[in-house]
């Protein structure tokens, strides 16, 4: 990776705000650590409910996401994603 190059994630990084959403806090703490470590703006959820409540306040370009949070059924996730943006990676 080229000087150039870091520097452009770096602003990437900086403009970038992530929320992540898991009911155990070990593994949202960690998370959280290491992306605000590499420059993200990163807000935190333990449950399905807060994490649509920071959806809309937030504003985050990208969702780590616990897919078995207790709180939320399947049909919940599904209909929100449909009513979001979404990029999926292959």
């Amino acid at each position: 990776m080229t000087l150039g190059s870091q520097q452009a994630t770096a602003d990437v990084a900086e403009r970038t705000r992530v929320l992540v959403v898991d009911d155990e806090s070990n593994i949202t703490d960690l998370v959280a650590t290491v992306l605000r470590y590499e420059g993200f703006e990163v807000q935190t959820a333990a449950t399905g409910r807060d994490a649509l409540k920071a959806v809309t306040a937030f504003r985050p370009a990208l969702v780590v996401l616990d897919i078995m949070l207790p709180d939320l059924s399947r049909w919940t996730k599904r209909a929100t994603r449909c009513g979001a943006r979404t990029r999926r990676s292959s």
